[in-house]
């Protein structure tokens, strides 16, 4: 186990090209990468390929790391490693979806053509594993960005409930529940484009 004041002093001959202290660090993360590899286990990738791409994203982790940024870098790789295996996983989604789309059934399309609204909700279907994983992670990204204002007034939207009906609950204005709302909505906009 590396402590943290040396493990910054190896960071930062990495940052300037030692190669032995990046096998260093790399042995120290290597416990890690097999287990996002083992957690995350994604159809494209063997076990191999999955640690290779990970020890890229330790070396760009090293290279961009920043004492200034007030976070540890264990913490800040894990954030890494996790964005790329999403990414991974985003990726992977989309090739199997393409695939789907060359063997869709048009007779779900007639039948969704003559459903009403309320009925349209239904039937979304359910979300595969993969799919699901990515919707939690995302969720779980986009629940921290949220004030704990914009929080209540996101749950209670979800709920149902009016704006007024936000505004009264929460005590404030209209107009304050309004711009919280947009906020919640221009912040998962931007979780989902990332």
């Amino acid at each position: 186990m590396i402590e943290e004041k040396e493990l910054l002093h190896l960071i930062q001959k990495v940052q300037r090209g030692d190669q032995l202290a990046f096998e260093e660090i790399h042995r120290h993360f290597e416990l890690m990468i097999h287990k996002y590899a083992h957690l995350y286990p994604i159809p494209e990738y063997e076990h191999d390929d999955f640690v290779q791409e990970a020890t890229v994203v330790l070396f760009k982790a090293i290279s961009r790391f920043s004492v200034a940024n007030g976070i540890s870098f264990p913490a800040y790789f894990k954030r890494c490693l996790k964005n790329e295996v999403f990414s991974m996983i985003r990726h992977s989604l989309a090739k199997k979806r393409a695939g789907r789309r060359k063997t869709v059934s048009l007779e779900p399309i007639y039948y969704r053509a003559e459903m009403d609204q309320d009925e349209r909700w239904l039937d979304f279907g359910f979300p595969s594993p993969e799919d699901q994983l990515v919707i939690n992670e995302v969720m779980e990204e986009y629940l921290t960005l949220l004030s704990p204002y914009e929080s209540v007034v996101f749950k209670a939207y979800l709920d149902g409930a009016t704006i007024e009906e936000i505004a009264k609950s929460v005590k404030s204005s209209p107009k304050k529940a309004t711009n919280a709302l947009r906020r919640c909505r221009q912040k998962l906009k931007n979780t989902l484009a990332s």
